[in-house]
């Protein structure tokens, strides 16, 4: 139940786009850093989409079935290609813009919009306290709404795990407590929409492929408690998506 979205945001996409194979990055005009930083992001997502065919190819010939995602990303951080890798922000991330397209879950990680490979909080330590820097929130589930700046995101911990752990309450720790501080700290999360799924395409079959967004800047303004599908106490958290940036729509397929 790590990540559960409720409401989707609206569309309205005024700016030409840049297509880079899986990828799709908008131009912005702004100042020259911006523009290196633009160029950075697009350049390491160039790179790691030619290891993804690269290695998808030789994996085929071999029949293997390792994940060319998590090689690919593995071989661009062993050459230090990987951009935004030192200290989180809290907010926008040099080089990535809103309504920002990726194929890979992991792609997130490399551009240093979201870090973990899988967990839907990722959160950082400012001045001795946790503070949410972003969050996946997958469309997996139907109960999705158009038309609202509004996100009911639940939080993480306490699913069982088959034939090893039952369901538990969820905890004021970790990922939720860095989204309660950043409620009570009024600083920005980003959040990114969309689902993962397992491609069974030949032998990429276990890449996380899927539809992510990078939909802007949210505001946490509530959590509260609620009962789960386990039965189990559940943390609810209420997003309010920043005004002025661009709208975006993501169909996310159900």
């Amino acid at each position: 139940m790590d990540g559960r979205p409720v409401v989707q945001q609206s569309h309205n996409r005024d700016s030409s786009s840049i297509k880079l194979g899986l990828h799709t990055l908008k131009d912005k005009e702004g100042d020259i850093q911006a523009g290196v930083s633009r160029n950075k992001v697009r350049e390491t997502l160039r790179l790691f989409q030619m290891l993804c065919k690269e290695l998808l190819h030789s994996a085929e010939e071999k029949c293997s079935r390792k994940r060319v995602d998590l090689l690919s990303a593995k071989i661009l951080k062993k050459k230090n290609k990987w951009v935004n890798s030192g200290n989180q922000n809290l907010g926008a991330v040099p080089g990535v813009e809103v309504g920002d397209e990726f194929s890979y879950r992991v792609e997130l990680s490399v551009i240093g919009l979201h870090r973990p490979y899988q967990g839907g909080i990722d959160y950082t330590t400012r001045r001795g306290k946790i503070l949410a820097t972003s969050i996946v929130a997958s469309g997996g589930y139907d109960d999705a709404i158009c038309g609202s700046d509004v996100l009911i995101y639940s939080g993480q911990g306490g699913c069982p795990v088959r034939g090893v752990t039952t369901a538990t309450d969820q905890k004021l720790v970790r990922g939720n407590l860095a989204l309660k501080n950043s409620m009570d700290e009024g600083t920005p999360v980003r959040v990114i929409r969309g689902f993962d799924k397992t491609n069974g395409h030949n032998y990429s079959r276990m890449v996380m492929a899927a539809g992510f967004t990078y939909d802007g800047l949210y505001l946490v303004e509530k959590y509260w408690k609620q009962k789960g599908r386990y039965g189990t106490d559940v943390f609810m958290f209420q997003l309010r998506r920043i005004p002025g940036q661009l709208r975006v729509l993501k169909e996310l397929q159900k």
